[in-house]
């Protein structure tokens, strides 16, 4: 399924669960602004901002392409009810029990504040390692650093073990960081 055609479905079941939730609570919810430009390993994000605003509701759609009916059946109501129960309460209800209860009452969802959706690809940022060669042995830099010493033949970067400085020269090798 495109990518285009995975936006309509998650944009329309948005506007049939605000619909089902106006039905439900006999009240007229905004329907929230959708977009899809979430990143990483987190699956949706609802912003109710207050009265006269118009909800926004930011969905990952790498998680959602892999995971559509998921997706559809969780995160959606999820979201969806961040904004009802901000809306219903007139407060700011978090995950906490009127949040719950529009999970439960409104969509009949056992609420839960976590997916389970396998996120190993879209983890938003790699941490790496980087080996320079020192008067200690070797020395381990974060990818700042390492790039500073690579970049930058005027500023300086020492060992935290023998205080000598690294060289880019002295580099090695890179690894991921488990």
């Amino acid at each position: 399924m495109s990518e285009n055609e995975v936006c309509k479905k998650l944009v329309a079941a948005t506007i049939q669960s605000v619909e089902k939730a106006g039905e439900v609570l006999g009240n007229k919810f905004p329907v929230p602004h959708v977009v899809f430009n979430l990143r990483g390993t987190t699956a949706g994000m609802a912003y109710s901002y207050g009265a006269g605003f118009t909800p926004l509701i930011r969905y990952n759609l790498g998680i959602a392409k892999e995971n559509l009916e998921a997706f559809l059946d969780r995160t959606v109501p999820h979201e969806v009810s961040h904004i009802v129960a901000n809306r219903y309460f007139g407060k700011n209800c978090g995950h906490k029990q009127e949040w719950k209860w529009v999970m439960r009452e409104v969509y009949g969802k056992e609420p839960s504040r976590c997916h389970q959706y396998d996120v190993k690809a879209h983890r938003a940022r790699r941490t790496f390692i980087h080996i320079y060669k020192c008067g200690c042995g070797e020395c381990k830099v974060g990818t700042k650093h390492h790039n500073i010493i690579q970049q930058s033949p005027e500023k300086r970067i020492f060992c935290c073990a023998c205080k000598q400085i690294i060289k880019k020269e002295d580099y090695i090798k890179s690894r991921e960081r488990h």
